[in-house]
């Protein structure tokens, strides 16, 4: 379950109990810290667990551009459908997750580049 964080000393408290040390945690804390997030431009949300509600990762946004905080035990598939809805441009998370953000897992062409899930992630592959 992904839900908007309204409380930002609670989303970035929660953040910090699950790994305040990760670079893509400190990039969304940075960015929550740096620019009011009231402003039209950013949002932040906290990944829960279905099954516990503990929390399991968060997703900030800045424009078109998403920032990822995952663990072992986000949904990856709930978090992909999550960037695909939501309208991602890019993504920064770590490579350690592969993220299904065109919505199909075979390889697909499109604009000239061909699309191919990899062990980091996605790859683009000119042909």
């Amino acid at each position: 379950m992904i839900l908007t964080a309204d409380n930002y000393e609670k989303f970035i408290s929660t953040i910090e109990s699950l790994d305040g040390l990760d670079p893509f945690a400190c990039r969304i804390i940075s960015l929550c810290t740096s620019y009011n997030p009231h402003l039209p431009f950013v949002d932040y949300w906290t990944v829960f667990d279905d099954e516990s509600n503990t929390a399991t990762g968060a997703i900030a946004r800045n424009g078109t551009d998403f920032i990822l905080f995952l663990t072992d035990k986000t949904d990856i598939d709930e978090v992909s459908t999550f960037m695909r809805v939501a309208g991602a441009a890019s993504v920064i998370c770590s490579n350690k997750y592969s993220l299904d953000l065109f919505g199909y897992e075979k390889s697909q062409r499109i604009m000239g580049l061909q699309y191919a899930a990899s062990s980091g992630g996605v790859m683009a592959i000119p042909f």
